[in-house]
């Protein structure tokens, strides 16, 4: 791929087809520039670096430099999200990735390694990690789209007695983590009366956090708070107030939707697999179907921190299944009716068990004009279409479900895209009169 029309470097192998490409930067301390002739900083230890020149694309953090390290990455995986069990906030996204180094560059305890800076390495613990792939538009144009950014947690270089055999492993995620560390205790009441996007803005103002924002508006007013939880805990709890959710998205920004995303039914940004007369990207390769009724709710109490309690029940649900229920005594609601219909939402999620597809795996070099559609997909806020005739069956299940997470696992001999969908209802096909596609005794037709 010398003739890539997008970002210079990256990597690229004909098992992900010639649609796309990787890259995975490595932000590091920049030191000094190198200089011909004595100057102060003309010494090994000073952070000179021999590249063929620093990456070319998104601004590296203060004071450091990009390092494209793509070529030597042998596996990876990035993960996005979370799943259909927890409704208001995401867990922290991480890239895991292994690196090829027959000569211990990437080692932190070599001292002969080029990214060795005044006695220590600048490989290790808060470098700063990007990962993004482009996909092509046109035969001269390309997108570019985020799959992680982040800083290291944990990077290893496990010794080993054969150079073929050394590996550094990386660990990173992203500023979840920074959110969970701001806590500074109880402060006197403030809020009253705040929205839920207003109460994360008045959190995130508190504790100083200056990253990237993108609220919606929310629907539910909130009571005061003392501010006596983390950031990230009262992010949460306002995120939880409203049944909105609330992640840090693959380029570090902090989004907000809120109850209103449920009640949205936008159309498919995307439509995967393969059925007669639908026009589909046939890459699915697998999918997980979940029926379990281990999450049925048809009972729920709640109540405003020291007000009474708001029951409501799905009698139709009791009588089918048992009574199942949950209890929430602790909203930081402004009233109690706001109790009665955070109640009552939550039960209509629910009440009911559904036989549901609850992750799919994409497989894009089987048709790799996919992947700007598929690298497209914005979490939460878009739907996919999916169609799934499970193996050894003739019947084509069709259903879109909402994207909770996004998970890439890539090798120079594969790439793989999973992804966590909520509320992919699989229903039984209804009967049609007349002539249709699905009439047939064996489409799962039922007279009710």
């Amino acid at each position: 791929m010398a003739d890539w029309p997008g970002t210079p470097g990256g990597a690229g192998s004909p098992w992900w087809g010639d649609n796309v490409r990787l890259y995975v930067w490595v932000a590091i301390q920049a030191g000094a520039g190198l200089h011909w002739g004595p100057h102060a900083a003309d010494r090994l230890d000073a952070g000179n670096v021999w590249t063929a020149g620093a990456p070319v694309g998104p601004t590296p953090p203060a004071g450091s430099l990009w390092v494209d390290v793509s070529c030597d990455v042998l596996d990876g995986r990035t993960d996005l999200g979370g799943g259909p069990g927890n409704p208001y906030r995401a867990e922290a996204a991480t890239a895991e990735l292994v690196l090829r180094d027959p000569a211990r560059v990437y080692d932190p305890l070599n001292p002969d390694s080029p990214y060795q800076y005044g006695g220590r390495s600048r490989l290790g613990p808060g470098a700063g990690v990007l990962v993004f792939a482009e996909a092509l538009t046109s035969p001269t144009t390309v997108a570019r789209r985020t799959l992680h950014t982040g800083t290291v947690d944990t990077w290893a270089s496990p010794w080993t007695p054969h150079p073929a055999d050394r590996r550094a492993r990386i660990v990173s995620s992203d500023n979840t983590k920074i959110l969970v560390g701001l806590d500074q205790g109880e402060q006197p009441d403030v809020g009253a009366g705040d929205t839920s996007a207003e109460r994360i803005a008045r959190v995130l103002t508190h504790y100083g956090y200056a990253g990237p924002t993108r609220l919606d508006p929310g629907t539910v007013t909130l009571a005061a708070t003392t501010l006596a939880q983390s950031a990230w805990e009262l992010i949460g709890r306002a995120a939880g107030d409203e049944i909105g959710y609330v992640y840090l998205d693959a380029d570090g920004a902090l989004q907000f939707h809120d109850r209103e995303t449920w009640a949205a039914l936008p159309d498919p940004v995307v439509t995967v697999g393969c059925a007669p007369g639908v026009d589909g990207y046939d890459i699915v390769t697998d999918a997980a179907v979940d029926a379990s009724s281990l999450a049925l709710v048809n009972s729920v109490s709640a109540a405003r921190t020291g007000s009474f309690t708001v029951t409501v029940r799905s009698a139709a649900s009791i009588e089918l299944y048992g009574e199942r229920g949950t209890k929430r005594t602790d909203l930081g609601l402004a009233d109690d009716a706001q109790v009665g219909a955070w109640a009552t939402f939550t039960l209509g999620l629910w009440a009911f068990p559904r036989a549901r597809l609850t992750a799919v795996t994409l497989t894009p070099r089987f048709d790799p004009t996919a992947w700007y559609d598929l690298l497209g997909v914005e979490l939460v806020v878009d739907r996919a279409r999916v169609l799934w005739t499970p193996p050894g069956e003739t019947v084509t299940y069709d259903t879109t479900g909402r994207v909770f997470r996004v998970a890439h696992r890539f090798s120079h001999t594969s790439w793989e895209t999973t992804w966590g969908l909520a509320y992919a209802d699989l229903y039984a096909r209804v009967m049609h009169w007349g002539g249709h596609p699905l009439d047939r005794l064996d489409a799962g037709n039922v007279y009710r």
